[in-house]
């Protein structure tokens, strides 16, 4: 499966931060599945050189990379504890193309900072971004990276193209239907077997 792990660059040269995006990337690839972009390694390179290249120009190309990875994506993970505008774009795009997404955010009591891969000894505040009750959007908050994995895992699963069966509606004109009725009857049949099938043998002969 594809999919899109994505977080704001913001503070990414902090090493708690930069550890704890890589476990992320690490544990996603671990499971067998592709990232549809690996971002982390040029947006740490960038924060790190200067560059002749303006913040817009830079912005934009990142962007359109980013975006055409999101929309070659099968689901989508936001590790949500920095604000980011573009982080919130790409949730409201893959929402509006009905893309599963998984949004990540901290939810660190005072005991819980000191083993966490982005806590200081100071207060660590978490943002998050603002979900309706849309059901392809998942937001589960974690105190450890046991609990992000869990999530992670448990929403892969739920999601996973090979282990779920997809559905989808047809609009089909008269003609058509009563074509697919007919075989219904001649075969006895549902019509959803009949189409299931000349669909499979259509794409077995094409191999």
């Amino acid at each position: 499966m594809i999919i899109h792990f994505t977080a704001s660059g913001k503070n990414i040269t902090d090493s708690k931060r930069l550890k704890l995006l890589k476990d992320i990337e690490q544990h996603i690839k671990g499971m067998g599945h592709t990232l549809a972009i690996e971002w982390i390694d040029e947006a740490l390179a960038q924060a790190n050189q200067p560059s002749d290249i303006s913040n817009e120009e830079r912005w934009q190309a990142a962007s359109k990379s980013t975006i055409d990875a999101l929309y070659r994506s099968n689901v989508v993970i936001v590790e949500a504890s920095e604000d980011s505008f573009s982080m919130g774009y790409q949730v409201a795009l893959a929402q509006k193309s009905k893309i599963p997404i998984l949004i990540l955010r901290g939810n660190l009591t005072t005991d819980d900072q000191a083993n966490h891969p982005y806590s200081e000894d100071k207060t660590v505040e978490y943002s998050l971004i603002a979900a309706d009750t849309n059901e392809s959007i998942v937001v589960e908050t974690h105190s450890n990276m046991k609990d992000i994995y869990t999530a992670i895992d448990a929403f892969i699963t739920s999601n996973d193209i090979a282990t779920s069966d997809m559905r989808f509606n047809l609009f089909l004109d008269r003609l058509t239907f009563r074509y697919l009725q007919r075989l219904s009857d001649e075969r006895g049949m549902s019509r959803a077997e009949i189409i299931r099938q000349l669909i499979k043998e259509k794409g077995e002969s094409d191999l």
